[in-house]
């Protein structure tokens, strides 16, 4: 009875619902889609368009049918949307709402452009734009600028950009100020043009989180994590795709989500990650095909494809890649794609035909652009045809060289640039070694590496004039003669280790050998353990193992490294080697390098080495700058009140501060400076080291590859400096102005941190960057007594002789007294012996001037 009671009740309240106007449901979904109830008002805006129909509102039917219309293109339904736009349109011109028509055309160019039909959504474009201009609605006009960006030659495209930024501005229309400001960034990108593309990325981002244009955002953050990809950091391009993705689930973007998964895979893959890409990419098509848009459908299988290649399935990539060829429109990526993958079946004619259909359709240069010169590149080269790749990989290497220049001008992404295009290098220097180009060779390698360094480097405080440099062949040879060293250039990548010899006189030898990157990974990781438990303390405060090293290891890398150039090697004992490693070599300590006799590499030759040859040109400057400087050592040794590293404290180094002592009586009365415990904080340090000539810093050395900038050493944290947490990081060493002859970093793994292709970005090329002329540093955690040994002896020699020989000298008296059982160290044993291990005496290494 309650129940029918109830009914009863609404039955007089249903007239009055069937009674409500068309322009009333029309308010109702209009409130509905302001609080984001999609589904809601999409139905609401039915009920609308039919009672319109039926009360010939055709004002309220023009507004439900272009809101329906809106919101189906935003899910991607980009035809059902036009008939809903197209409908409204007609009666916006019946009625002469001249701004609504303008506001319809643009959607459906927008719909046009995402279906490929590419002139159509210009024309529909203009339209729109005509009509903003007749009524001189200006802020309108800007963002028609931004949507005929899209369209043209570079030039053409650019014009647009700019206009409708002179117009924006001047109407103060912010979110059509950030979307051109979006647009200029990303054709920025295109041309190379990163350090621009970033500075106006930032702009606009900066600009739609003031806004709140959730939607905008997204699209930005998508572009600024592919600058972050192109730079090497997959890793945070992730970061930014992923935020995008989350913004564009909320505010229902499907083409935007599309997008951001495809983009997602992209970086996965980078990571290694292929498996949760090929999910993101198959989530990606499923979306796609239920758009209906060949563009997104298009946009997808690419994706799939680049996943299927990097799980090793070409089979499977060749058959979407096939079937996005055959959809319109036309897109380089997809060539590119199945350039490549026909490479990998071995189908290298078809890889080259593919390629260079490819380039006749890309203008000017690019990502794409290089891609495609890279395929065309290996396929001629495995055809048998070197000449012809050689041309491709010259162009390649240009364009590669252009777009450095213009990189975003932070260390952290210039370093990453090397690794983006390791491959691309890594193939040119092969094909120039077939044609018997060896010395285009080496100034291919050298261009490659160490050109973040450099370019750091000129920016700092060497008074250095930027003209043309000396062809590297020829800077090498200058180098060699002046150091009175063979220069040893090595160029690793997973096909070859290729070796380049410079002599004194001039001569230029090389070698090439099919051991890759893997193997040499392995021997260094298998050279770094030792054949038994035995275990001392480290300066990190870990335990070390130290004993029957196995030998294997270190003649494997002597015969990959130095054996096939041993004959372009002087004969003199103790003559001066200069390393310029690649890759894994730079975890590698050439010293204890062992040949066939038992002997090492140390016992025949003093060692020192370099990220690139031309960093030599910065070294002999801050030498030069230092030579004027009274001999003044700063001495700085176990800090008290060090600050903590991965949530526990630092231990206190009394070994340090007895090393420090025995250096500091070495030294002529009153040029030395010791700073230990509470004197040793980081204010104190850091105003000390401007005026040294030789600073020896003996602490604990933390290096942090995840962020590289972020690695440290660790000092006494004090009040006396804003900031000063104890923590003298890599980022803060930059900031040094030092005329340091001398660094010596007596702590653990200092030569380390994020390995990539232009070497060392630890601690050690820091300093470099701040002024010095030499570095010794660690590679592995130090053993405390064998090191304070070592360190001592260095110091006794290096007044005497260059100081790559002075570390030889004392390499040379520490491994003799090790021979001999003459030092002891605790052990979990008790008090033993120290067997003669290069984990004892190898870590340290010299960067940089021997002299």
């Amino acid at each position: 009875m309650r129940l029918l009671a109830v009914l009863l009740l609404l039955v007089p309240l249903l007239p009055v619902l069937a009674q409500k106007t068309a322009a009333e449901w029309l308010t109702h979904a209009e409130s509905l889609l302001r609080n984001g109830d999609v589904p809601a008002a999409r139905s609401a805006l039915e009920q609308t368009i039919d009672l319109a129909i039926q009360e010939r509102d055709e004002p309220s039917e023009a507004q439900a049918r272009f809101s329906l219309g809106a919101g189906l293109s935003r899910e991607a339904r980009y035809e059902a949307s036009n008939v809903q736009i197209h409908a409204a349109l007609a009666l916006y011109e019946r009625s002469g709402n001249r701004r609504k028509a303008a506001e319809s055309h643009t959607f459906l160019g927008q719909n046009a452009y995402m279906s490929g039909r590419y002139q159509e959504s210009r024309g529909e474009y203009e339209a729109a734009m005509a009509i903003f201009e007749a009524i001189e609605d200006w802020a309108a006009v800007a963002r028609m600028h931004y949507s005929l960006s899209f369209f043209g030659t570079d030039t053409e495209q650019l014009d647009h950009v700019q206009r409708g930024l002179e117009l924006a501005r001047k109407t103060g229309s912010r979110g059509a100020e950030a979307e051109l400001l979006h647009a200029r960034g990303d054709l920025a990108y295109g041309a190379d043009n990163f350090d621009t593309a970033f500075e106006s990325l930032s702009q606009a981002r900066s600009i739609l989180e003031a806004l709140g244009d959730q939607r905008a955002l997204a699209r930005t953050l998508t572009s600024i994590g592919r600058l972050y990809r192109v730079h090497g950091h997959p890793d945070q391009a992730f970061l930014n795709y992923q935020q995008a993705r989350d913004l564009q689930k909320a505010t229902g973007d499907v083409q935007g989500h599309i997008q951001s998964l495809v983009a997602m895979g992209v970086a996965l893959n980078l990571l290694g990650r292929s498996s949760q890409a090929l999910r993101y990419g198959q989530e990606g098509l499923e979306l796609a095909r239920k758009s209906g848009s060949p563009l997104l459908i298009k946009f997808t299988l690419e994706a799939l494809a680049s996943t299927y290649l990097h799980l090793g399935h070409a089979g499977d990539a060749v058959q979407v890649l096939e079937e996005a060829r055959g959809m319109p429109p036309p897109r380089i990526e997809t060539l590119m794609l199945l350039s490549w993958t026909r490479f990998q079946l071995g189908q290298y004619e078809a890889a080259r035909d593919v390629a260079e259909e490819g380039l006749r359709m890309s203008g000017g240069w690019g990502e794409l652009r290089r891609g495609l010169l890279e395929n065309r590149a290996q396929a001629l080269w495995k055809s048998g045809k070197s000449g012809e790749a050689a041309r491709d990989v010259r162009e390649l290497m240009k364009s590669v060289e252009d777009a450095r220049a213009r990189l975003v001008p932070t260390d952290f992404m210039k370093q990453g640039f090397s690794d983006t295009d390791r491959a691309a290098s890594g193939l040119s220097i092969q094909i120039l070694m077939d044609t018997g180009e060896a010395r285009e060779a080496l100034e291919t390698a050298e261009r490659a590496r160490g050109r973040a360094l450099l370019d750091l480097l000129a920016t700092k405080n060497v008074p250095y004039r930027r003209i043309a440099p000396a062809p590297p062949g020829e800077s090498a040879a200058a180098l060699a003669s002046r150091l009175n060293s063979v220069i040893l250039a090595y160029w690793v990548d997973e096909r070859a280790t290729v070796i380049w010899t410079v002599s004194p006189g001039g001569r230029i030898g090389h070698a090439r050998t099919v051991t890759g990157a893997q193997t040499l990974e392995r021997w260094i990781n298998e050279a770094g353990r030792s054949g038994d438990a035995s275990t001392i303390a480290a300066r990190s405060g870990q335990a070390v193992p130290a004993g029957s090293h196995a030998r294997d290891p270190w003649r494997q890398l002597y015969d990959a490294l130095i054996r096939p150039v041993r004959s372009s090697l002087p004969s003199k004992p103790g003559s001066r080697l200069t390393i310029i490693p690649s890759g894994p070599l730079f975890r590698v300590p050439f010293a204890a390098l062992l040949d066939e006799r038992n002997r090492y590499l140390i016992e025949d030759y003093a060692v020192h080495y370099a990220p690139a040859i031309d960093v030599f040109e910065y070294t002999r400057q801050a030498r030069q700058r230092a030579a004027v400087l009274p001999p003044r050592y700063l001495l700085v040794a176990n800090p008290a009140g060090m600050p903590s590293a991965i949530g526990k404290p630092l231990p206190a180094l009394p070994g340090s501060e007895q090393e420090a002592k025995r250096i500091a009586a070495l030294l002529p009365a009153g040029s030395g400076v010791l700073l230990k415990g509470k004197e040793a904080d980081e204010a104190g340090v850091r105003a000390a080291m401007p005026a040294a000539k030789v600073i020896h810093l003996a602490t604990h050395g933390i290096i942090d590859n995840r962020n590289p900038l972020a690695s440290f050493l660790a000092l006494g944290r004090t009040t006396a400096l804003p900031g000063g947490n104890g923590r003298l990081t890599a980022e803060e060493v930059y900031s040094l102005d030092l005329r340091a002859d001398l660094v010596v970093l007596s702590a653990c793994s200092t030569g380390l941190g994020r390995i990539s292709g232009d070497g060392v970005a630890g601690l050690a090329r820091a300093f470099f960057y701040a002024g010095a002329a030499s570095v010794v540093s660690t590679l592995w955690d130090v053993p405390d007594v064998p090191a304070a040994r070592l360190i001592e002896d260095f110091y006794r020699f290096e007044g005497k002789t260059g100081k790559s020989e002075a570390l030889r000298n004392a390499q040379l008296r520490l491994i003799r007294a090790l021979r001999k059982g003459e030092v002891r160290a605790d052990t979990p044993f008790g008090a033993l012996p120290l067997p003669e291990d290069p984990a004892l005496w190898a870590g340290y290494v010299l960067l940089g001037e021997p002299d």
